[in-house]
């Protein structure tokens, strides 16, 4: 049987969580063209042909991974069952929801830029990179066929820096539903959000990090660093949401991740969208951030890029943060990890230098007369 065209970066088994009552459609915004759809199919939205490659590989795991959490995600809408923290389910949805983060054409685009402001930074900062060579940066993108796999590839990878993370479902008591996006899965670290949005606080490993995954108009799935936050009462797994502006809030986060769209389920919610703070949403290049540093003596240099935080002020009782961690210094909060995610991340990053190390390195073809010195300055 060959392997399925349409590949869909947000599973259809989560839309239809979405879905208008008793319908196979969905409403939805377009961010672009401010434009609501009244009802959409739920097939027909989220999906590119052959994302994930024709060999159909990628496709397949990642339906796989999708038989076993949907019926987990259905659990904890339906009778609002919420995985225990170290046993399989939890691991399966951690691994859903890193997954959901890399796989997305909005992962691959910031992939991109952070390969184009990395490339450009390190360029300019050569000496032999003169004013021709920086005017010509200005016009030169990394983009690659295969951002998405990469991203995705990458997301499996470090799915055990979530692990860690505690699991809590927030439920919706208010007349505004939750709603979701292209991009559901939206990080955020409340601890930190005081500091300016530039620092280096939502990477896997970061302390106080939030992952927030709308389930349903009433439901959130939220993975947080429990050494940090107290979210409700620490033996209940389920937490009343029953302010509004938590909603609006939670929903802005959907804002500021997404690429082109929004999804909900009741006409009611149209207005919601239109309200929301959509100032906060940043422009595509606005996402990463390259950073340069210099040693004193100006001889070394050390580059380096990370995801924007949201703009998003969370502001809620439920997110109390504990008492020793109130008292971290500012300048400690943007370096500060978990030490378990830590862990796992550089077993992961040696594991996989040593892998790039084994390879063969293939024999780069010449390109264009206008980009040899270009090209030169980059391999010096």
């Amino acid at each position: 049987m060959p392997a399925r065209k349409d590949h869909h970066f947000v599973p259809k088994f989560y839309l239809r969580n979405f879905a208008i009552a008793g319908e196979d459609r969905v409403r939805l915004y377009l961010i672009d063209r401010r434009r609501h759809i009244p009802a959409a199919a739920v097939s027909g939205q989220c999906y590119a042909p052959y994302l994930y490659g024709k060999d159909g590989v990628h496709e397949q795991g990642l339906g796989n991974v999708e038989n076993v959490v949907a019926p987990i995600v259905r659990g904890m809408i339906e009778g609002e069952r919420v995985p225990a923290r170290d046993t399989e389910p939890a691991g399966f949805f951690a691994t859903f929801v890193s997954l959901q983060l890399g796989r997305t054409p909005t992962a691959a685009a910031v992939f991109e830029e952070q390969a184009t402001q990395l490339m450009r930074a390190t360029v300019r900062s050569h000496p032999a990179a003169d004013d021709d060579v920086k005017q010509y940066l200005k016009g030169v993108r990394v983009t690659s066929a295969d951002a998405v796999q990469w991203t995705l590839t990458n997301a499996l990878h470090y799915a055990g820096c979530f692990l860690d993370l505690k699991l809590k479902l927030l439920r919706n008591e208010t007349a505004t539903d939750f709603i979701t996006s292209d991009a559901p899965a939206a990080l955020h670290n409340t601890w930190a959000q005081h500091l300016d949005e530039h620092h280096g606080t939502i990477g896997m490993a970061c302390s106080g990090l939030q992952v927030f995954l709308p389930l349903s108009p009433r439901h959130v799935a939220l993975l947080y660093d429990d050494r940090v936050y107290r979210v409700g009462s620490d033996r209940a797994d389920v937490v009343p949401v029953r302010d509004a502006r938590l909603v609006k809030q939670i929903n802005s986060l959907q804002v500021t991740f997404a690429e082109r769209a929004l999804f909900y389920q009741r006409e009611s919610s149209a207005k919601h969208i239109d309200a929301l703070p959509w100032e906060l949403r940043p422009e595509a290049s606005a996402r990463v951030e390259t950073c340069r540093y210099v040693a004193d003596d100006g001889r070394s240099h050390l580059i380096s890029t990370r995801r924007v935080g949201s703009r998003v002020k969370l502001k809620s009782e439920i997110f109390a943060v504990r008492a020793q961690w109130l008292r971290v210094p500012d300048t400690d909060r943007v370096r500060s990890w978990r030490p378990l995610a830590m862990t796992f991340a550089e077993l992961v990053r040696e594991e996989r230098q040593h892998q790039e190390r084994s390879k063969p390195r293939p024999r780069r073809p010449e390109g264009p007369d206008e980009s040899r010195r270009f090209r030169r300055v980059i391999e010096d």
